[in-house]
């Protein structure tokens, strides 16, 4: 879970300091690293910087931004991420003055993402790659397995 505070105007013209949360559950983290046929996290940040492809790296923090987004509940266990929460959050100056922070630092960039990924990031990446075979080889297991009879009528 990262806590950033963020300095930015209302829509009344007011600067205002609030801490915003962003975090990326172990399960997101999957569906943004291996979602894509186009590569991981990491092979497409690295072919976007590689060929200075700037529309494709702003495309990433916003999905990331976009994805990390959340609210605390009151009790703190549970993290809150709905469409109408990201909305509101994508339509303040927030969002703008955090946008360009990144766009204009690549070692805030770098520092942010580290931040919201999950602590066993390095761990599901060593270990957790899916393999289409794999699931397959199960729903073939799992096809193979008769279907348990009806009770007879006593």
């Amino acid at each position: 879970m990262h806590k950033k505070e963020i300095t930015f105007k209302t829509v009344d013209g007011d600067e205002i300091t609030r801490t915003f949360r962003f975090h990326i559950s172990e399960p997101e983290f999957a569906e943004l690293n291996w979602g894509s046929r186009e590569g991981t996290l990491k092979e497409l940040m690295d072919a976007a910087v590689g060929s200075e492809d700037v529309g494709a790296i702003l495309r990433l923090f916003e999905k990331v931004i976009k994805t990390a987004y959340g609210k605390r509940s009151e009790d703190g266990i549970t993290f809150d991420k709905t469409p109408e929460l990201t909305r509101q959050f994508i339509q303040s100056d927030a969002y703008s003055v955090l946008f360009i922070e990144l766009m204009a630092d690549p070692n805030v960039a770098a520092d942010f993402m580290q931040k919201v990924m999950p602590e066993r990031m390095e761990q599901i990446t060593e270990t957790a790659r899916p393999e289409p075979q794999d699931y397959k080889q199960k729903a073939r297991l799992i096809e193979s397995v008769p279907a348990p009879k009806a009770p007879a009528d006593g």
